[in-house]
């Protein structure tokens, strides 16, 4: 899933994910929250779902963890 991947490269500590990627993918991440709706079809359609990992849960506390270190 496009989230999740966007996930994984905010938080790689892998030498050839450089910053510059890894700042692209953030700000790809803060530009999904700023659509009407996603965060709440997000909460409503995976973290409601019991057969669902809790996504906007998860990306939630990433953005709150990045914000903290900016």
């Amino acid at each position: 899933m496009y989230l999740t991947r966007l996930s994984e490269i905010i938080t790689s500590d892998h030498p050839r994910i450089t910053y510059e990627v890894r700042e692209l993918a953030l700000e790809s991440m803060v530009q999904l929250w700023r659509i009407p709706g996603l965060v709440t079809e997000l909460y409503l359609n995976y973290d409601c779902d019991l057969s669902c990992t809790n996504l906007f849960e998860d990306l939630t506390k990433l953005l709150s963890k990045v914000g903290t270190l900016c």
